[in-house]
């Protein structure tokens, strides 16, 4: 069977719309409306590598941005702001065959860097390293056989915050989006990390949320904010992608109450997976929460061809540092000024 490789848009090409529509591994963060959320914001170009039959019928695809970042030059990655993206084939010769050819592209056109955010076959041009890990919870109809799965100190603190009164509000509108953003600056500058744009926020209700895409749950204690968090949703899958909360609510256990409702909703709603998103390997105290919903977690090695040596979480950490102190001291103007300025290099 013969097979070429082609270059399309995949936002607005039909092929790579059914490709991913019809592939079991595909998620939301293969779809064109993630993707068109990148390419509106931080302005990176979109595009798909793909190998197709004699029929002209995809048979494996990767997404990627083409970008510029600072320490870099030219790079393209599946995908930047992205946890996980796994390359999609029907075989693993159509895989194999366009990662040759994704070789040959890093070198014929000068790419400093191509990233593939997932691992891949054993190819000896390719790397990889071990920064991160992924959590995911298999879900059942029963709540309850996943409730009984979950570590004591879940519990006692959801427990808590009913106690407490802590109201959970199922949101898809823009007001919801926007007490959450909120809630996500005043988390980002006690961390000392620059805020995502105001505007990355609005296309995400715009492009994903308003389209039934996804959700915010917002936890109240006497109509006050105090927590909260963006799912993203996709055929069977219900993916946490952002969290944030007011540190002076904390005795509240409002988080683990956000989570068990969301579990809950997931459920109900007849999704089998939930996906905790990526977690540092070094970050303890975040695997250690994750872990304890009954989670699996794995290994989630990211694949490269580069140039110049990719750096570990390790290897940054000084730099972050110095930046995280700056931040923290700062006005929040300058948290969200930043990310403003400087995010789209982040990716």
């Amino acid at each position: 069977m013969s097979k070429n490789i082609i270059c399309i848009n995949p936002l607005t090409s039909p092929l790579w719309m059914d490709f991913i529509t019809h592939h079991p591994n595909s998620t939301i963060f293969h779809h064109p409306l993630w993707l068109s959320l990148l390419h509106q914001q931080y302005g990176y170009l979109p595009l798909a590598y793909c190998v197709v039959d004699e029929k002209g019928i995809i048979q494996a695809g990767i997404p990627f941005m083409l970008l510029r970042k600072i320490s870099k030059g030219r790079c393209l990655i599946s995908l930047p702001f992205t946890d996980h993206c796994l390359p999609l084939s029907y075989d693993e010769d159509s895989l194999k065959f366009l990662l040759d050819y994704l070789i040959h592209t890093q070198n014929k056109d000068s790419f400093n860097n191509i990233e593939i955010r997932y691992n891949v076959p054993e190819i000896r041009q390719f790397n990889s390293n071990n920064n991160f890990v992924l959590h995911t919870l298999k879900l059942a109809s029963d709540i309850s056989i996943i409730y009984r799965t979950f570590k004591k100190n879940h519990v006692r603190n959801i427990r808590k915050a009913e106690r407490e009164d802590v109201n959970i509000r199922f949101e898809m509108s823009k007001f919801g989006v926007d007490t959450f953003y909120t809630l996500h600056t005043i988390t980002r500058k006690r961390q000392g990390v620059p805020v995502q744009p105001k505007r990355f926020f609005n296309l995400l209700w715009r492009l994903l949320i308003r389209n039934n895409m996804g959700f915010v749950l917002l936890a109240f204690s006497k109509n006050i904010p105090i927590s909260g968090a963006v799912f993203l949703t996709y055929k069977t899958t219900v993916i946490y992608k952002y969290g944030a909360s007011d540190h002076r609510y904390w005795n509240l256990r409002p988080n683990d109450l956000v989570f068990w409702n969301a579990i809950q909703w997931a459920c109900s709603n007849g999704y089998a997976t939930f996906d905790f998103g990526k977690s540092d390997v070094t970050n303890t105290g975040l695997r250690d929460f994750k872990d304890g919903w009954g989670t699996i977690e794995e290994p989630l090695p990211y694949s490269y061809i580069s140039n110049s040596p990719i750096k570990t979480v390790k290897d940054n950490s000084n730099l972050g540092k110095i930046a995280e102190k700056v931040i923290q001291k700062s006005p929040t103007f300058i948290c969200r000024l930043t990310g403003e300025l400087l995010y789209k290099y982040f990716g």
